[in-house]
């Protein structure tokens, strides 16, 4: 909570960013998810801040394609802790490369080539139930 507090004095944001996955590829969860959630949402409470929190939605390095009931865990468990917002990791993927060993069978929630996946529609349902 010390580095966000340091972030909040020096750059004064209207918002923060969360962005911490829990979805590991052995299908565990980060053992300090929830930790980490609470801590920022401490810090964000004190200073006044809404934060939004960023979800997995592409598989990568060592986390895994999230399913539907990922998705959900990840999305109201951050609305739980007071996230005021919800963005998706990643939305489109980047190009290939060593450096992030995306996913190889191209599930994220669109694909390269442009096409939606699997994940498209479950990303939606779960933006629409929040509003």
């Amino acid at each position: 909570s010390d580095y966000v507090q340091r972030y909040i004095d020096a750059c004064q944001p209207a918002w923060v960013g969360y962005d911490n996955y829990t979805l590991m590829d052995d299908g565990s969860l980060r053992a300090d998810h929830w930790a980490q959630l609470k801590e920022f949402r401490e810090v964000t409470l004190r200073n006044g801040l809404p934060f939004q929190a960023c979800v997995l939605a592409t598989a990568h390095m060592n986390y895994r394609i999230p399913s539907e009931d990922d998705l959900f865990f990840e999305v109201y468990g951050a609305l739980l802790y007071g996230a005021k917002g919800i963005q998706y990791f990643n939305y489109w993927p980047p190009p290939r490369t060593n450096s992030w060993s995306f996913c190889t069978t191209d599930l994220g929630t669109i694909v390269f080539t442009g096409t939606n996946t699997v994940l498209y529609p479950l990303k939606s349902t779960s933006s629409l139930l929040i509003r």
